[in-house]
C-alpha cells in the first residue's frame, strides 16, 4: 500500500480484505460439512450393499460421490483462499515495515519469507514452522488438483479414501500415489485451520500497533473462531 494512502483509505481497504476473508472461512465451514455429509452417504450405500440388503444398489454411490468430490475440492480452494488474503493483511498492515523481505501475493511464499528471515517475528515464524506441513498439504492437494488432476475417491476397508495429490503428478499412476481417510483429513484440516488462526491472532495483539482498524479486524478474526468452535 502507498504510504500516501489516507488512514480512511486504509481502514476501508482492510475492512474489504477482512470481508472477503471471512466469506472464505464460512465457504470453507459449507464445503467442510457439505463433504462429509456425502461421504458418509457413501459409506451407507457401501454398507447396505455389503450386507446384501439391496443388491445393486451401488450406481447410488455415484451421485453422492461426485458431490463429495465437488465439495472437497472447494474445500481445499477457500482455505488456500483465506491464507492468500491473510498473507496481503500481513502485507499490508502488520509488517509494513518489512516489505522489501516480505512477498505479497501467495500466503505460500510469504510462508517461506517468515522461515528465511525469522527475526521480523520469532513467535510468527515459530507458529509457521509449526504448522508447516498441514498448509503446505493443503496447498498440494490444490495446486495438483488444479492443474491437470480431479479427486479420486476410493472404499477401503469401510472408508473413503481420497488420493493425495501434488502440483504436475499428473503422469503419476493412480495407485502409486498416497491415500488418507477423507472424513479424517477433513476433520484435521478444519481443526488446525482454526487453531491456526486462534494462535496467529495471539502472536498479533502482541505485536501489531492497535489503531481502531486493527481492532476491528482482529476483533472480527476472533469472533469468528468463536462461531466456528460452537457450529462445529
Amino acid at each position: 500500500m502507498p504510504p500516501s494512502v489516507s488512514e480512511d483509505a486504509q481502514h476501508e481497504w482492510l475492512l474489504l480484505y477482512g470481508k472477503a476473508f471471512d466469506d472464505k472461512l464460512v465457504a470453507a465451514r459449507v464445503m467442510y460439512s457439505s463433504c462429509k455429509r456425502d461421504v458418509e452417504k457413501m459409506l451407507e450405500v457401501y454398507r447396505r450393499e455389503e450386507k446384501e440388503l439391496h443388491p445393486g444398489d451401488i450406481s447410488a454411490m455415484e451421485a453422492p460421490m461426485i458431490y463429495a468430490s465437488i465439495y472437497f475440492e472447494s474445500f481445499l480452494y477457500f482455505i488456500v483462499g483465506a491464507l492468500d488474503i491473510l498473507a496481503s493483511i500481513n502485507y499490508h498492515f502488520i509488517y509494513r515495515g518489512d516489505n522489501r523481505t516480505l512477498t505479497e501475493s501467495y500466503f505460500k511464499k510469504q510462508m517461506e519469507n517468515f522461515l528465511n528471515a525469522p527475526n521480523i517475528n520469532r513467535d510468527y515464524s515459530k507458529l509457521i514452522l509449526t504448522n508447516k506441513k498441514w498448509i503446505e498439504d493443503v496447498q498440494n492437494n490444490r495446486d495438483g488438483l488444479a492443474h491437470k488432476a480431479s479427486v479420486f475417491l476410493t472404499i477401503e476397508k469401510d472408508r473413503i479414501m481420497v488420493t493425495k495429490r501434488r502440483p504436475y503428478d499428473d503422469k503419476v499412476m493412480l495407485n502409486k500415489l498416497p491415500r488418507e481417510d477423507l472424513l479424517q483429513y477433513l476433520d484435521n484440516t478444519f481443526v488446525n485451520l482454526y487453531r491456526f488462526l486462534d494462535d496467529y491472532i495471539m502472536v498479533h495483539r502482541k505485536r501489531i500497533p492497535v489503531s481502531e482498524a486493527a481492532r476491528v479486524r482482529l476483533d472480527s478474526l476472533e469472533k469468528d473462531q468463536i462461531k466456528a468452535v460452537r457450529s462445529s
